[in-house]
């Protein structure tokens, strides 16, 4: 089964954040691998050369709002990393059911892919991005051309250790931070999050389930992998840790299912941009492509704000 077609591209991620007592020197991390998934292999090489995603770039804004890092074309096709004070920033696609007996919680309200860019000119912290999403009226329209951008999960961290992941649609919201363990059953301080909902009701918001195709089980495979990795390094994690997370290959063969995911003859899924967020230092480490194959370039995200 077909679990998501859009008009332009199919997206597919994996997230994991980590601070206090999982890190190795009480900091604070955040990975993403972002994945191009379908019969895209013409984009591949677009979406993984500069200009595109090989420079980051500054947005300004005027008052008293902040200003923000990100990748990609200016207003068109804009990934935040983190503004002025540290705020940092992941996100993954919300893969929805294509079963037309199943209910898919959709509305109008502001596009997701602008109610990022708000969060990164608004708030400097993960309390204030959560107040407000929780009061901000949010789309779900599954037929726009950037459909994974709205019901998407982002995943936020700032300069003073605070971590949060947001599942949510137009209806449905659950705000989940590093002490949230009542909700994630995990030890205190990590959070991991790939393209289908582990806390909201799948039932109540159009989520996949497991048994919905190869992209729902290839996200549950890494969901389950991302956690068991943060587990693993648990009290020891820090850059090198995360550089590894996110070039993980669980699987024997170079597979989908990895969180650094390789095209199978089942399934095309490629990680084809990867980053390591360090928010007290304000330091990024990214690698266009295969994160397992491609050195890490670091860069001091202050100095872009100077």
């Amino acid at each position: 089964m077909s679990v998501l077609k859009n008009n332009f591209l199919n997206l597919g991620c994996t997230t994991t954040l980590s601070t206090g007592k999982a890190t190795k020197n009480n900091d604070t991390f955040l990975t993403q691998n972002f994945d191009v998934v379908g019969d895209l292999h013409n984009y591949i090489d677009l979406l993984t050369v500069p200009p595109v995603l090989g420079k980051i770039r500054i947005a300004k804004t005027k008052g008293e709002n902040y200003n923000y890092a990100y990748w990609g074309i200016p207003s068109l096709f804009e990934i935040p990393i983190m503004n002025e004070h540290g705020l940092g920033f992941g996100g993954n696609a919300l893969l929805l059911t294509k079963d037309k007996n199943r209910y898919v919680d959709e509305g109008v309200g502001m596009s997701i892919f602008m109610l990022d860019r708000l969060t990164m000119i608004k708030c400097k912290t993960v309390q204030e991005v959560a107040d407000l999403w929780k009061n901000t009226e949010r789309a779900l329209n599954k037929r726009t051309r950037f459909c994974f951008w709205d019901g998407a999960t982002s995943c936020w961290c700032d300069k003073q250790g605070g971590i949060l992941v947001i599942e949510q649609t137009h209806n449905h919201i659950k705000t989940v931070f590093g002490d949230s363990v009542d909700i994630t059953n995990a030890p205190e301080d990590i959070l991991w999050h790939t393209n289908h909902h582990m806390w909201l009701d799948p039932d109540k918001t159009g989520s996949i389930k497991f048994d919905e195709g190869i992209a729902a089980q290839q996200s549950f495979a890494r969901a389950k992998r991302a956690r068991e990795l943060l587990e693993e390094s648990y009290g020891n994690i820090d850059v090198d840790v995360c550089k590894r997370i996110v070039s993980d290959h669980n699987e024997p063969d170079y597979t989908s299912f990895n969180i650094c995911s390789h095209p199978d003859k089942e399934y095309f899924a490629k990680s084809t941009f990867s980053w390591v967020l360090e928010s007290e230092k304000m330091r990024v480490h990214w690698t266009r492509g295969s994160p397992c194959t491609y050195k890490f370039k670091s860069e001091d995200i202050s100095k872009k704000f100077k």
